[in-house]
């Protein structure tokens, strides 16, 4: 592990001091470097001690083209992902076609791939969609050091790339007029094509994740085994955090429910469809509704911000939506400022009516 010194000289300037140092013995590595600046000498001591663990791994092991790696972990880690599906797409295409998969691994540097994060901003990528391949890239070569035998001592190049800013979080709420519209379009057959027709399923779905702030991939994974009608609960084996919960029905959820059995009376599913008929469906319904702008998971925000506003407390909210972490679900929290407003009036109402009682004035 290097270790960074700040020094001040005698004319009073800081220095920065990076040492490092390898082995033990008559084997034992020792240098040092001064910079001006502290990120500086992290960087330089970072490069060395890659420079230095690649020196100590067998040639064969270094000469792996990085596609090779990428091979290696789509065969033997990426079908246990839960996301093995984007996971397994994003590395075929970078098999096919990334600029530095025929690069051997003794000879990738944080530069090579902070030039490929910047290209893919340049094109266009959106900022999340960058921090999400990069983690990828990151864990695959994390994977290597501890899988992959030969490269124990090898330095994860990603690691020392900056990630791009985080966007602000998307805060659209879903209004009422927008749920009447689209379901007016999901109702109206008279606009639709032929194969628009055999979806009678999406109204009732819209309106289960529009009452349950489940996600769609929750929804789908759903069976009426997992359904308790008498406690009107929903209990989610499948979730993104991997955490199993139960998820309180209202009237509406038991309304929509009620609407997919008879729609599907014997299947073990609750809905039977896949995720990519959803999302065609949706695509089309929220065009023809005119709230084009509108995602699916627009549902979830806005039943976790009606939550919110009916005045439940993170612990409770958390326990419907599975949020795990409590800035996670303020980003979801999304209160809207009329509505804010009127409940401060309420507040000073509530505070002259009092006074008012004691015989007080404003």
């Amino acid at each position: 592990m290097a270790t960074i010194q700040k020094r001040v000289t005698p004319s009073g300037e800081v220095r920065w001091r990076a040492i490092v140092r390898r082995g033990a013995g008559g084997k034992s590595h020792y240098e040092s470097k001064t910079f001006r600046t502290r990120r500086e000498a992290a960087a330089w001591a970072a490069e060395r001690e890659a420079e230095l663990g690649r020196a100590g791994l067998p040639a064969d092991a270094l000469e792996m083209p990085l596609r090779e790696l990428w091979r290696q972990y789509l065969a033997r880690k990426v079908p246990s992902h839960r996301g093995s599906r984007s996971d397994e797409a994003r590395l075929l295409r970078w098999i096919e076609s990334h600029p530095l998969r025929d690069r051997p691994l003794q000879e990738l540097r944080p530069a090579d791939f902070a030039r490929w994060r910047d290209e893919r901003l340049a094109a266009a990528a959106a900022p999340e969609t960058v921090i999400r391949e990069l983690g990828l890239l990151s864990a695959v070569c994390n994977w290597a050091r501890r899988e992959v035998a030969g490269l124990e001592m090898w330095a994860n190049p990603v690691s020392l790339v900056e990630r791009p800013k985080r966007p602000v979080g998307r805060n659209r709420r879903v209004a009422w007029h927008e749920m009447l519209a689209l379901g007016r379009a999901c109702r109206d057959k008279r606009r639709f094509s032929l194969p628009h027709q055999r979806l009678p399923w999406l109204w009732p779905l819209i309106k289960l994740a529009w009452a349950t702030a489940m996600r769609r991939g929750e929804i789908l994974s759903l069976r009426w085994d997992d359904i308790d009608f008498h406690r009107r609960v929903a209990h989610l084996r499948e979730t993104k955090n991997g955490q199993p919960r139960t998820v309180p029905l209202s009237r509406h959820a038991l309304r929509a429910l009620a609407e997919l059995r008879e729609l599907f009376p014997d299947d073990e599913r609750v809905l039977p469809v896949s995720a990519n008929a959803v999302n065609l469906a949706w695509q089309r319904i929220r065009r023809r509704a005119g709230v084009p702008d509108i995602r699916f998971h627009d549902l979830r925000h806005e039943a976790t911000s009606r939550l919110a506003e009916a005045g439940w407390s993170d612990l409770e909210i958390s326990a419907v939506t599975g949020h795990r972490d409590p800035r996670m679900l303020r980003r979801y929290a999304h209160l809207r400022p009329q509505d804010i407003a009127a409940r401060l009036d309420e507040v000073h109402k509530q505070r002259t009516r009092a006074k008012r009682t004691r015989g007080g004035g404003l």
